[in-house]
């Protein structure tokens, strides 16, 4: 682990006892599975970070030459999300022509096939809802692909003060991630039709879209004076929005500031 936070990879040779620093750097991850793998010819790795002179950009999926120390992309254009404990499922096809890894799209999570060189478009292979996503992959010398899979629900729990006694509400989608407003309302991120969208839920009530826009909005919020802070935007173009009540209405917000 670096200064930074993140991880720098090296080569070690067993023989030798050599260590090599790397220019390749991971984002911190669980103890489910590391974001790294060799193809299986030991050229070059693939692995879900970012390199030396790109540390301040979001991670991406790299492929990486030992000894040419360049760098491409595996797969260019997927979203891939890491997960709140920092994985990002991937593995190396048998035959080193590919690899294999997750890409989010809503509320849905693809297990993709992309080209190690290029050439050709990914290809998608298995879908999975987010409540059985992908936690780790591997592929076999026969090329079947074997998946670890978490399946969770999840539910708010809310319990009086006095009393102590405690409701449980089912969330309308996995969420590792909530707030509630003053108001009582649940903030969550509502994945679907290929965004996240920030929404407000009362306990045993249906979820409602909270910003009209046509961009990612997410946690994590924050409420203040009438008014909620959240995320807005996907990547590298990740901002904090400030929307305030309209009409007195505890559920619908417009965006005033960014």
């Amino acid at each position: 682990m670096t200064g930074q936070g993140d991880n720098q990879l090296f080569h070690f040779w067993p023989e030798s006892g050599k260590l090599e620093a790397l220019p390749a750097f991971l984002q911190s991850w669980s103890d489910i599975t590391p974001m790294l793998r060799a193809f299986p010819d030991g050229k070059e790795l693939v692995y879900f970070g970012t390199t030396e002179k790109e540390r301040s950009r979001s991670a991406r999926m790299l492929v990486f030459d030992l000894a040419s120390r360049q760098v491409r992309e595996l797969a260019p254009g997927l979203r891939i999300d890491p997960g709140a404990d920092g994985w990002a499922p991937l593995a190396a096809a048998p035959d080193g022509e590919s690899g294999y890894l997750v890409s989010k799209l809503g509320d849905t999570q693809w297990l993709v096939e992309g080209p190690r060189k290029g050439g050709r478009k990914p290809r998608a292979l298995l879908s999975f809802p987010d409540s059985a996503m992908p936690v780790g992959v591997d592929a076999a010398r026969d090329g079947s692909l074997y998946l670890d899979l978490s399946r969770d629900q999840y539910v708010l729990l809310r319990v009086n003060p006095l009393s102590g006694a405690g409701e449980e509400f089912g969330l309308p989608t996995n969420n590792f991630l909530t707030m509630v407003s003053p108001g009582g309302d649940v903030l969550l991120a509502l994945p679907g039709w290929g965004r996240q969208r920030l929404a407000a839920v009362r306990p045993g009530g249906e979820a409602q879209e909270l910003v009209g826009t046509s961009e990612d909005t997410t946690l994590p919020s924050t409420t203040f004076g009438g008014n909620v802070a959240f995320v807005i935007g996907t990547g590298d173009e990740r901002r904090i929005a400030i929307a305030s009540l309209r009409d007195g209405d505890s559920l619908v917000f417009d965006i005033k500031a960014r």
